[in-house]
């Protein structure tokens, strides 16, 4: 089973340190304010985490666990028909498109 282990720490209201492991993959992502974010492979060793340079949707990959959210966030689309053309758009406009648990989508993020 794929399931992941996500730890959050606040010091003062504010976000200070966060992991990600997924036992099942040997995956681990982390990362502390003023250490930098890190991602582990069981026999790769540690390499620095990071945003991806990819500009264009057309060459991305789109990760959602639920795309049903889209049609709930009716403060920000005039309607559930809004809300679904634009989670529509943003699919076709994907090179792969994936949905699963949020932790995998978290890591991948990472």
């Amino acid at each position: 089973p794929l399931f992941a282990t996500l730890v959050g720490c606040r010091k003062n209201g504010e976000g200070v340190l966060g992991v990600i492991f997924i036992p099942a993959l040997d995956e681990l992502a982390y990362a502390a304010v003023g250490q930098g974010a890190w991602y582990e492979q069981s026999g790769r060793g540690r390499v620095p985490a990071h945003v991806s340079t990819q500009t264009s949707l057309s060459d991305s990959l789109l990760c959602s666990s639920d795309f049903r959210d889209f049609r709930r966030r009716p403060s920000t689309l005039d309607s559930e028909m809004a809300g679904k053309k634009v989670r529509d758009d943003i699919e076709d406009a994907c090179r792969i498109v994936r949905t699963w648990g949020d932790g995998y989508g978290y890591l991948l993020v990472a």
